[in-house]
């Protein structure tokens, strides 16, 4: 299907949500810290496990780090790849962390010794982005060379290759369902398909800088896109139409994360500041401010009562813990 039948209808984007007075915004309650623990490298991607207990951190020196969240000592430190790994991600069930690099190769790790379980070849630039499937059975993975490939992660098989970006692709996510998949690139689209078929179904335009994030909605009706150019957009899934735009963030949007009732939308740039949205109303609902960390990674916790930010910078508390009003 080409671009232009796969294209969304054309619709007026809402303009930008209002923001409050920074004085009407609330700090937050932070609960609890943990400091890095003698990591004196950037940690240029982060992913934590769907229940939150573990943290997985990939180094620009190729170093792949595993923590507790109660622990600031790694229970893992495996020499993953040759180059800095971009991306990193838990499958769903916790058993596996996939690794992606400017190696060009994407690996498969066994959380509960550390073994590697694949080395994925097929790319031919830089792996930006890799996300498992919710039932585990599929890998994503991204690359500077326009490609997205899925893969199978009981086999190490490459499935299939969806072309179509015409710059970078930085960063996927497969629906909650596992049918759709989402791509971002520096093409400034965000392109939806068919995980069965590898059909591409809507191609999403609209930001106006690099896109770097993306996120679900638990129900999969809505999709999230962050962008470098300082906005937060919000799509529907089904037809690819333009629901909303968010503004508020004086940053690239690196990272991005639906609360489980899908009520919040939260955001984190790599500075030190980050923002919760309602989704409802879609407005901003608080910002926050973690003085000395820059913030870079945002997840809630299953229960939707907190929120944690991680940092990829040396030398800084690694993880904070905020409890949701």
């Amino acid at each position: 299907m080409s671009d232009e039948s796969a294209a969304a209808p054309e619709t007026a984007v809402p303009p930008p949500v209002a923001i409050p007075p920074s004085s009407d915004l609330g700090a937050g309650l932070q609960l609890d810290v943990l400091p890095l623990d003698g990591i004196n490298d950037f940690l240029w991607s982060m992913a934590f496990s769907a229940d939150t207990s573990l943290l997985a951190a990939g180094g620009t020196d190729g170093t792949l780090y595993i923590w507790r969240r109660d622990n600031a000592t790694p229970i893992a430190t495996l020499a993953a790849h040759d180059d800095w790994i971009r991306s990193v991600a838990f499958s769903p069930d916790a058993e596996f962390i996939a690794t992606g690099a400017d190696d060009q190769l994407v690996r498969v790790w066994r959380v509960r010794d550390g073994q590697l379980v694949h080395t994925l070849r097929g790319h031919t630039d830089w792996v930006r982005s890799v996300a498992f499937s919710p039932d585990s059975r599929l890998l994503a993975s991204a690359s500077d060379d326009q490609t997205v490939h899925l893969w199978n992660v009981g086999t190490g098989e490459l499935v299939r290759v969806l072309n179509g970006h015409s710059d970078w692709v930085r960063s996927v996510a497969f629906s909650p369902d596992g049918t759709r998949l989402a791509s971002a690139a520096d093409d400034l689209t965000v392109r939806l398909w068919n995980v069965s078929t590898g059909e591409l179904l809507h191609t999403l335009t609209g930001h106006t800088d690099w896109i770097l994030s993306l996120a679900f909605s638990p129900d999969g009706i809505r999709l999230a896109s962050g962008a470098s150019d300082l906005t937060v957009r919000l799509w529907r899934v089904a037809d690819g139409v333009a629901l909303h735009e968010l503004a508020g963030p004086t940053d690239a949007i690196k990272s991005l994360a639906f609360s489980p009732d899908g009520n919040r939308l939260a955001a984190a740039s790599s500075t030190s500041t980050f923002w919760v949205w309602n989704t409802r109303t879609v407005a901003l609902e608080r910002t926050y401010e973690s003085g000395d960390q820059f913030v870079s990674y945002v997840q809630f916790t299953p229960d939707g009562t907190q929120l944690l930010t991680a940092t990829d910078m040396p030398n800084m508390e690694l993880l904070r813990v905020w409890e949701l009003p």
